[in-house]
This record gives structure tokens, sequence and C-alpha cells, in this order.
């Protein structure tokens, strides 16, 4: 009967030890689960954080710019500290000043436009003043060839003094 209590304790313990042991298991599974889990999680921080740098970094390149526009239309434009607060208010002042002057630029623009557009004009009639002169030139030169070979048909004696006459007058009437 020992033995048989002995064999009963052994299946028992035996039991038990499996069941720790699955127990066990399960912790050691969820074990790996959680430690790939804090893996990732890590992973994901240390990307978080490379963004954060970046970010930061890029706020202050974006404050120092800042910084040195408000310090430039401070010492440039305006001469003394102003409220950023009021900065579009500042704006639409310069731009009205701006638009003033423009405005004013673009009427000495427009009389000057008129007296180029008078001139593109002159010119063009000068132009063709001077192609009419080089054609009355280029006619002259003509009216003179002409003449000359009618005086040297009259030299050679093979028109008349009444016949040279009548062309020269017919010449000239052309002209």
């Amino acid at each position: 009967m020992k033995n048989l209590i002995l064999f009963g304790l052994m299946l028992f313990s035996l039991q038990a030890i499996s069941q720790k042991k699955a127990v066990i298991e399960e912790q050691e599974a969820t074990i790996d689960t959680l430690t790939q889990q804090n893996t990732l999680l890590s992973a994901e921080l240390d990307s978080i954080r490379a963004l954060n740098d970046s970010l930061t970094t890029s706020l202050d390149a974006a404050t120092k710019s800042l910084d040195f526009y408000y310090n430039t239309i401070k010492e440039k434009v305006l001469t003394h500290d102003f409220d950023p607060a009021a900065l579009p208010e500042i704006i639409d002042s310069l731009r009205t000043s701006r638009d003033e002057k423009i405005s004013g630029l673009s009427t000495a623009s427009e009389s000057l436009a008129d007296s180029v557009t008078m001139l593109t004009t002159e010119l063009a009639t000068l132009k063709e003043a001077m192609a009419a002169l080089e054609n009355a030139d280029a006619d002259k030169e003509k009216l003179v060839a002409e003449l000359k070979q009618l005086k040297e048909l009259l030299d050679s004696g093979i028109f008349t003094e009444e016949e040279y006459e009548a062309k020269k007058a017919e010449i000239m009437a052309k002209w």
C-alpha cells in the first residue's frame, strides 16, 4: 500500500510539475512577446527622439531667422523698437508709402512712353523721307545716264538734232 501511495504521490507531483511547466512556458512566451514589443517600442522611441531633435533644430533656425528679420526691420526701416503684434499695420503703412511713390513714377513713365511713341513716329517719317531722297538720287542718275546715251547717239550721227530734241523732251517729261 505504501507503494501505491508513493505511486499516487508521484503521479500527483508529476501532474503538478507538468502543470507548473505549462505555466512557466506560458509565462516565458508572454515574456518573449513583451520583450519583442519592448524592442519595437524602443526603436519607435529612438525614431521619435531623432524627429524631435530635427524639429528642435528647425525651430532654432526659424527663431534665428525671425530674430534677424525683426532686427533688420527695426534697424533699417523703423529705427526704433516696435511691437511685433503691430507688424501688419506697419507693413500696410510701408506698402501705402511705396504705392504713392510708384504712382508718381507711373505718371512720369506714361509721359515718357508718350514721348517715345512720338519719337518713334518721327523716326519712321524721317526714314521714309530718306528713302524718297535715295530714290530721287537714283532717278537723277538714271536720267543723267539716259541723256548721256542720247547725246552719244546724236554725236555718233545716229540721231539728227530734231530727233535728239524730241527724245530729250520725252525723257524730261517722264521725270
